[in-house]
């Protein structure tokens, strides 16, 4: 992005939200790092996504000395209305959620709300900082292009990979109602949405950074990316929603289906949550559920990532592929 394309996108977002021109240039940087990190195809939808959001940082509680966290900031935004998970992370979060209305025959997103809370140590000179706001702009990003639609009642929400299901019903208050019904790759999409965030830090602002939270999957998605060469698969899948190309080239070099790839990164990340959430150290507990965790990954999904650097090595020796260099 020029300096003056840089500019113009900075003012674009102080005037429409009345940010400071320092957090401003702050956004209009990472969107520019953004494109840099996903590709020029992918410029619109990052800025849309950006220009789209509301950022909003906590503050103090009305009369007290204690600050806000992110999701009181969140709820207090979307005045109660809002399902929030427990973060799995500490630091910003960001959220989207749509308005919903029934005509008297059909259901109808009327609109998208998204905002990005912010704790109040944020510091845009600090590394955690920034991997937290880009991490959390990406994942608005993820779901920004066919992340709400309706089919047969039913709310279907896309964010990158993953996808989750929720019937919708008129109550007879008038409110409605969801209902869950199917949720499927949340955690290979949290696995490369962290994968994501190391790069872009490392590219665009330090080297050497390195994340305190290092969960298997996002080691998995590094070597699905970088080590298969299939990022720009990845990110097709991810931010359009057409995963053809994907699932095509999953099955042919790794011999699995995505689905059942994502449901055994589901598999690895239940175990890292079972031991989070007991708070297990060197004990005979905890080395058990590694002895789980490793004797799982060796089986399950340390074959089909071997199988599938083979067949890459196998591709890039082939007669055709060698044509085409």
């Amino acid at each position: 992005m020029s300096k003056e394309m840089l500019s113009d996108y900075k003012d674009k977002l102080i005037e429409k939200h009345g940010y400071d021109t320092g957090f401003a240039e702050d956004l209009a940087i990472m969107a520019d790092s953004l494109e840099a990190h996903f590709g020029e195809e992918y410029r619109g939808v990052i800025r849309d996504t950006i220009l789209s959001t509301t950022y909003a940082k906590a503050g103090l509680k009305k009369g007290s000395q204690v600050y806000e966290t992110t999701p009181e900031v969140l709820e207090k935004t979307f005045k109660g209305k809002l399902k929030l998970e427990e973060s799995k992370y500490p630091g910003p979060l960001g959220v989207s959620q749509p308005t919903i209305s029934f005509d008297g025959t059909e259901f109808h997103i009327d609109e998208v709300q998204r905002v990005v809370a912010l704790p109040h140590y944020f510091d845009a000179k600090n590394p955690d900082s920034l991997a937290g706001l880009s991490r959390e702009t990406m994942r608005l990003v993820s779901g920004y292009v066919g992340g709400y639609t309706i089919e047969d009642n039913t709310l279907i929400t896309k964010r990158g990979l993953a996808e989750e299901r929720a019937k919708l019903t008129l109550t007879e208050a008038g409110t409605i109602d969801e209902t869950p019904i199917s949720k499927f790759g949340s955690s290979l999409e949290e696995g490369l949405l962290r994968y994501d965030e190391l790069e872009v830090i490392r590219e665009s602002y330090d080297s050497s950074y390195d994340s305190p939270q290092e969960p298997a999957s996002r080691l998995i998605c590094g070597f699905l990316t970088d080590g298969l060469d299939l990022a720009r698969e990845i990110r097709e899948a991810r931010i359009t929603k057409d995963q053809a190309e994907l699932r095509q080239i999953l099955a042919e070099r790794m011999g699995v289906d995505l689905d059942d790839f994502a449901e055994r990164i589901d598999t690895i990340t239940e175990f890292e949550e079972r031991r989070r959430a007991h708070n297990l150290d060197e004990t005979d507990t905890n080395k058990a559920f590694r002895e789980i965790v490793d004797k799982y990954y060796a089986s399950d999904i340390a074959p089909i990532l071997s199988d599938a650097q083979a067949n890459l090595g196998q591709d890039e020796m082939s007669p055709d592929h060698r044509q085409g260099m």
